[in-house]
């Protein structure tokens, strides 16, 4: 196999390192759960569309799904989590703190 190195300032994270991160995830986890916070998780992919005043949005992935439907990898959350509030899904009906 070809060895293929990752891009500048990415890195692969293995055994002390990644269970570190994992052990601090969870202890912030645990203390936003203490403060009436819960985890919100979204779609690595979402349209384009949801990004369309988004600064930078010449310089996100984009790529095109099997329906022609333009898809970009979230360049950040805000608007993801926005997007999940206000869709009546069962899973997103979830009371945030304010």
């Amino acid at each position: 196999m070809q060895k293929i190195k990752l891009p500048n300032g990415l890195r692969d994270d293995v055994g002390p390192i990644a269970q570190r991160e994992d052990v601090l995830s969870h202890q912030l986890l645990k203390q936003f759960s203490k403060k009436g916070y819960t985890r919100i998780s979204t779609p690595l992919l979402e349209r384009e569309a949801l990004f369309q005043d988004y600064e930078l949005k010449d310089q996100m992935y984009k790529l095109t799904d099997g329906d022609g439907q333009s898809l970009v990898i979230r360049p950040d959350l805000t608007l993801p989590v926005a997007r999940g509030q206000q869709q009546p899904a069962p899973s997103s009906q979830v009371l945030l703190p304010r």
